[in-house]
């Protein structure tokens, strides 16, 4: 490497490495506030499908379902982690 190359390599190293912590430091309450929004969008289309009014014509929905899959797989996996345990509350030292 060339002596005069050197610092424009570290500099450019350096400009990468703080996009990239800027954009991780950005971007991940925003993917996890999408994510959260999409739930519970995908929760209100479930809601009305088992009720018997669906939201979206037949076609629209056909159309999603390649994008929509994996979602559901990975819905279906984070919500199969969930201890039911967690929810039970002790509240014998209360005095109830």
């Amino acid at each position: 490497m060339n002596v005069l190359r050197w610092p424009q390599a570290v500099y450019a190293w350096v400009r990468g490495f703080m996009f990239g912590a800027a954009q991780s430091w950005l971007t991940a309450p925003l993917q996890l506030q999408r994510r959260a929004d999409l739930e519970r969008m995908w929760m209100v289309l479930i809601l009305s499908e088992l009720s018997g009014t669906p939201l979206a014509p037949a076609d629209l929905r056909l159309r999603l379902l390649p994008y929509v899959v994996p979602h559901i797989l990975y819905w279906e996996r984070r919500l199969s982690l969930w201890d039911e345990q967690l929810e039970v509350v002790n509240v014998q030292h209360l005095g109830h």
